[in-house]
């Protein structure tokens, strides 16, 4: 299993969705950033920070799931929360849109690649390695497929599959 912690998260989102500009109403804000946090049963927060025609900071909850046609992390059910600023609370009718909920539904995506290949990696090196004077361990990995998501307080817990061939070898004495 791999770590993404929030902080490379909501670098991730931010990078994705900084700079998208949503109009609805005739009103107009552009995304300045996302901070990606834990929330309780396994979901996951997101502030997302704006301005243009208001400014403030907007509140999203949804439950990571594993995407296999986006090789990421994504929130399929992602919704506002109605924690938001209070000054917001007059605009919230038109700054709360269907746009940006799917822009967010859309752009959203932590990517598993990176994760999955330290995974790789890390095992690898595991089970290519001599033990002791006797023994030798030799293995390769044919695949790498995540299996779930799950939501802790220290990152995203990416937990993985790996298929492969792995024999040992001892020396006899």
């Amino acid at each position: 299993q791999g770590v993404v912690d929030y902080a490379a998260a909501s670098d991730a989102i931010t990078s994705a969705v900084r700079g998208a500009v949503v109009t609805e109403q005739g009103h107009t804000v552009r995304v300045d950033s996302v901070i990606v946090m834990p929330e309780s049963g396994g979901r996951l927060a997101l502030s997302v920070a704006f301005h243009g025609d208001a400014q403030g900071t907007l509140r999203l909850v949804g439950i990571p799931r594993h995407d296999v046609a986006r090789q990421g992390i994504s929130m399929p059910d992602l919704d506002y929360d109605l924690h938001t600023d209070s000054p917001l609370i007059n605009v919230y009718s038109w700054l709360a849109s269907p746009a940006l909920r799917l822009l967010l539904r859309e752009k959203a995506i932590l990517p598993v690649a990176p994760a999955l290949e330290r995974g790789r990696a890390l095992l690898l090196d595991a089970l290519n390695r001599k033990v002791g004077d006797a023994m030798t361990l030799t293995a390769r990995i044919d695949s790498v497929a995540a299996r779930g998501v799950y939501v802790t307080r220290r990152g995203l817990i990416l937990r993985a599959e790996a298929i492969g061939h792995a024999t040992a070898a001892v020396k006899e004495r």
